[in-house]
């Protein structure tokens, strides 16, 4: 088909509507195998038409469909073509409409690759976030210099060390994400300042909804002289993996304390729920402790042997 010299006016008819669709569209909608086929025929009758005629008028079906050779040499369609093609293109067969859903098409389209997007929720971002760090202080920081980027460069502090309050606003945004996966519904009440449900395991705690949006502890001790996060410690979950790398930290940063130290030093700020399990699996876990207490190795004394 290359080498012939099409007119402009050229037309083609075929009785596959499958072809006619593959002819129709982009070759890069098809397969390797057809697109490279259909590419060299688009391209070697561009100026063309092409146009579906129905099969029973086909010429060349009259062999593929077996016939005789004494009804071949009578046959007006097999020597002219069907009457129509001598008349005008008003006369020419009304051209359907070709669906694009065919099962034979489908079965050389090209298969496209489908992008989701999910919205991620609190829960899973906190999750995922906690589950990429393994140093509290690490996580820490790495939320709040993401906080100084999403400052405009006018705002942003002219030195690359993060200043206290960075540190305190990070840590508490993380910390308020976490108490919102573990304390949904209370967190919840909370913010419409209502009281917490009376079947809420927090409601002995008398919690409420600091201006730094994390949930501390009420109580008796508002008009004590102690330091405000002594008197209200921030309400933490001990199952959460939030929990486990504060205490990691707090339990490397006091020069390996035991467990009961551990717990007194966190409840100057925080008061974790199920923290003496959790103080005791930490130190358990650590390495350094283990090796600073290694276990003295007991000899069975031997039989007793009489002097001779």
């Amino acid at each position: 088909m290359l080498s012939l010299q099409l007119q402009p006016e050229t037309f083609f008819w075929v009785d596959s509507t499958t072809v006619l669709h593959w002819l129709k569209s982009a070759p890069s909608s098809w397969v390797t195998f057809v697109a490279n086929r259909v590419s060299k025929i688009q391209l070697a009758t561009e100026n063309c038409s092409w146009n579906h005629v129905p099969g029973y008028e086909n010429p060349a079906d009259l062999l593929s469909r077996g016939t005789t050779a004494e009804t071949l040499l009578q046959s007006d369609l097999w020597w002219h073509g069907p009457d129509w093609l001598k008349c005008g293109a008003d006369k020419w067969p009304t051209q359907q409409h070709i669906s694009q859903y065919n099962s034979e098409v489908l079965q050389e389209a090209r298969k496209t690759p489908i992008s989701v997007i999910t919205a991620t929720s609190t829960e899973s971002f906190i999750n995922d976030l906690t589950e990429r760090f393994s140093s509290f202080r690490r996580m820490v920081n790495t939320i709040a210099y993401c906080r100084r980027l999403k400052l405009k460069k006018t705002d942003r502090p002219s030195s690359t060390i993060l200043s206290c309050e960075e540190i305190e606003a990070s840590e508490n945004a993380l910390i308020s994400l976490v108490q919102q996966q573990e304390f949904s519904s209370e967190w919840s009440q909370l913010q419409q300042g209502k009281p917490v449900p009376t079947k809420s395991r927090l409601r002995w705690f008398h919690p409420f909804l600091s201006e730094s949006r994390v949930i501390r502890i009420g109580g008796r001790l508002s008009h004590a002289t102690l330091p405000y996060n002594t008197r209200h410690q921030i309400l933490l979950p001990g199952t959460h993996r939030f929990s486990k790398l504060l205490v990691q930290h707090h339990h490397a940063k006091h020069l390996h304390a035991a467990p009961q130290l551990l717990i007194s030093l966190l409840r100057t700020q925080y008061w974790i729920i199920g923290a003496r399990d959790l103080a005791k699996r930490v130190v358990h876990a650590c390495v350094i402790c283990f090796r600073a207490r290694p276990k003295q190795l007991e000899q069975f004394m031997g039989d007793y042997q009489p002097i001779a």
